[in-house]
Parts: structure tokens; sequence; C-alpha cells
């Protein structure tokens, strides 16, 4: 309904702001080592989702006393996080900045030139720009967290016995329901984001958003409530 009404209203096409399948390899059916891998990876987003979050809403308490003066110096601290981001991994700047949707695609199709290193890189960057962003802009915490997420899989499709596919579809489950805490819906976006590459994926991002599901609210549990505030105060900010 929103996608036809935003057609009629605007003149865009749905195509302007919706994602399709990822170009990920065939992948039927998954192993038990794809299983295996797939519990620490949902534990490791969810653990960097839920220090985002809490690093957005320190951003937010700064940067609330004085924003007409205190925004401007967050903007000057996501450049040069992305600048130090093209510095040391030699990537685009633009992987560290914008939310994510337009680089996704991109991330997974070209992953075979990423390597570790860059992946490492651009999860601490990306992930330090995004939690000041959500000190004080506009915007939604979604698809930096999916991209994060496929980030987190590609670099743990490096392990034994780990499918690339698989890996990036329970990255993008996990990082969407460490955010949102709705698992059906990251169940239902890592699925139909690696659709065209077989059903293998489906059990594993299963799994995967469950452990990351109940290992975010431990977190929430362990540091006190303030993902919970998170989600209220940081609906309106937007991603690095």
């Amino acid at each position: 309904l929103v996608s036809i009404g935003m057609g009629s209203i605007t003149g865009l096409s749905t195509s302007d702001y919706a994602i399709g399948a990822l170009a990920l390899p065939e992948f039927a059916k998954p192993a038990l080592s794809d299983f295996g891998w797939t519990i620490p990876l949902a534990l490791f987003i969810a653990v960097i989702c839920f220090a985002v979050i809490r690093l957005g809403l320190l951003a937010y308490e700064f940067v609330r006393r004085r924003p007409f003066l205190l925004l401007p110096v967050a903007g000057v601290v996501i450049a040069l996080l992305a600048i130090a981001f093209h510095a040391t991994s030699g990537r685009s700047a633009q992987e560290v900045l914008f939310s994510g949707q337009n680089a996704l695609p991109s991330l997974v199709a070209e992953s075979g030139s990423w390597s570790i290193s860059a992946l490492l890189l651009v999860l601490a960057f990306k992930g330090l720009a995004w939690g000041v962003s959500l000190g004080g802009f506009r915007g939604g915490p979604t698809f930096p967290a999916m991209f994060l997420g496929a980030a987190a899989g590609v670099l743990a499709s490096h392990l034994p016995g780990f499918d690339m596919t698989g890996a990036v579809g329970v990255g993008i489950g996990c990082g969407v329901v460490s955010v949102l805490r709705l698992p059906l819906t990251a169940v239902v976006l890592g699925v139909l984001l690696t659709s065209k590459s077989g059903a293998g994926t489906e059990p594993l991002v299963i799994v995967g958003v469950v452990v990351a599901y109940l290992a975010t609210i431990a977190l929430g549990k362990a540091f006190g409530s303030g993902q919970d505030g998170g989600a209220e105060a940081a609906a309106e900010p937007a991603p690095a």
C-alpha cells in the first residue's frame, strides 16, 4: 500500500527505494558446520549492534544539550571516520557514509575483492560512524544494521565450512533483529534477500535470528534498559 501510494503521488519507481534479492552463489542445503558457525556469528553481530545503539544513546545525551553547536561537530567526526577508513583500507569512504542501502548489493557481489582486514575496518569505522549519527541526525537503524550484518557474514564466510550465502543471510537477519527486536521481520528480510540462491539459507537464518534476539535481550538486562530507551531515542536519528 505504501509503495503504490508513493509511486502514484511522487512519480517515483518502487525500484528507487527497494532492494531486490542479492546476487549470491547457489546454496541448496546447509551442512552441520554452517549451523555451528551460525551461533557465534549471531552472538558477534548482537554485541556489535548493542554497542552501536549504546554509543548512539551516549551521543544523543551529548548532542541534545547544544544541538546547533554539537551537531556540526558530530558531522565532522563522521567525516573523519570515513576518511580514516579510506586511508587505512583503500576502499571508498562511501562504505562508511550513508545508510548502506546502495552499498549492500555491491558488498555482496564484490565480496571476493574484500580482504579480511578491510572487512574488520568497515565493521569498526561504520559502526562508530553509525553510532555517532544516531545521536542527532534523522533516519533509522535498519539498513545500517543490514549492511554491518552482511559485512560480518562475508567476514565469517572465511571460516572453514561456512558457506558465504548462508553467512550473509544470517548476518542480515541478526543485524535486523538486534536493533528492531522483531524476529519474524528479521527472518523474512534475511530469507527474501537471499531467496534467489536456494532454500539452504532459511534454517540458518531462523537459528541465527533466535540466538541474536535472545542475546540482545540478555545484553539489555545485563547493562540496564538503555537499549530499550535507545529504540525510542534512535527512532528519529539517522544512520551514517
